[in-house]
C-alpha cells in the first residue's frame, strides 16, 4: 500500500510526477492513495486507476499541514490497514531571477518541498515500522 503526494494530474497527458507514479504502481498492483491539495484531480486520478483494475483511494492532503498528514494516514490505516511506501511528489513550480524572487514565493516553496517531505516521512516511519517494513 503507498501513499503518493502530488498525485492530481493522473488522468490526462501529460500526467505529472505524482500522478505517474501511481499509475504505475497501481499498475504493478499495489494499492494506492493519491493526494493532493486538487480535490478533483485526485478523484479522476483515483477513478482512472480503478477503471484499470486498480485500488485507489482519493485523500486530500495539504503536505504543509502537520493535522493534514494526520488526517491522512487515519484514512489510510482506515481503508487499507497498512502503509508500505510514501512516494513524495508534491511539488510547485515558479519561474522567476533569483532577484526578483518574492521571498514570500521561496517559503512556499520550502514548505511544500522541504516541510512537506520532512512531515509526511515523520509520520510514515512509524506506520510502515508497524506494518513490519523496514522504513529507516
Amino acid at each position: 500500500m503507498a501513499l503518493v503526494t502530488g498525485a492530481a494530474r493522473g488522468a490526462e497527458r501529460p500526467m505529472g510526477f505524482g500522478g505517474a507514479a501511481a499509475r504505475l504502481l497501481a499498475r504493478e498492483g499495489a494499492a494506492v492513495a493519491v493526494t493532493d491539495v486538487d480535490r478533483q484531480g485526485i478523484d479522476a486520478t483515483a477513478a482512472a486507476i480503478r477503471r484499470d483494475g486498480g485500488r485507489a483511494l482519493a485523500v486530500p492532503l495539504d503536505v504543509t499541514s502537520d493535522a493534514e498528514w494526520l488526517e491522512a494516514m487515519d484514512a489510510v490505516v482506515a481503508e487499507f490497514g497498512r502503509l508500505d511506501a510514501l512516494i513524495n511528489c508534491a511539488g510547485t513550480v515558479h519561474v522567476h531571477t533569483i532577484d526578483r524572487l518574492p521571498l514570500s514565493v521561496f517559503n512556499a516553496q520550502l514548505d511544500v518541498h522541504a516541510k512537506g517531505v520532512f512531515l509526511g516521512t515523520r509520520h510514515a516511519i512509524p506506520l510502515m515500522r508497524a506494518g513490519g517494513g523496514g522504513a529507516g
